[in-house]
């Protein structure tokens, strides 16, 4: 079974991925987790992305603006979760 290639990880998601790995995910699931959230843009993102260049934004500053927000809502989303996991007195961190 062949996987899927890596995005190789700039400053911020290795940041974002030993986060992830101190709040109780698996290295590798975690890493697959920033891959699968910052990565694959939805259509709205990709929309958003298209906007922001025909208003002249540079390209590169529009998807990193992008992929700088879905960081963010992965962070609040999974991060968030654990903290409430702690409070709860669970031993598992939420499923990705």
């Amino acid at each position: 079974m062949s996987k899927s290639p890596r995005h190789k990880l700039n400053k911020t998601d290795k940041r974002l991925l030993d986060t992830l790995v101190a709040a109780g995910y698996e290295h590798d699931k975690a890493r697959d987790l920033i891959q699968k959230q910052v990565y694959t843009l939805t259509l709205a993102d990709q929309r958003h992305v298209v906007s922001e260049i025909s208003n002249g934004m540079n390209p590169t500053q529009a998807y990193s603006a992008v992929y700088q927000a879905r960081r963010i809502r992965l962070a609040r989303k999974y991060l968030n979760g654990k903290k409430v996991m702690e409070e709860t007195g669970e031993n598992t961190p939420p499923s990705a």
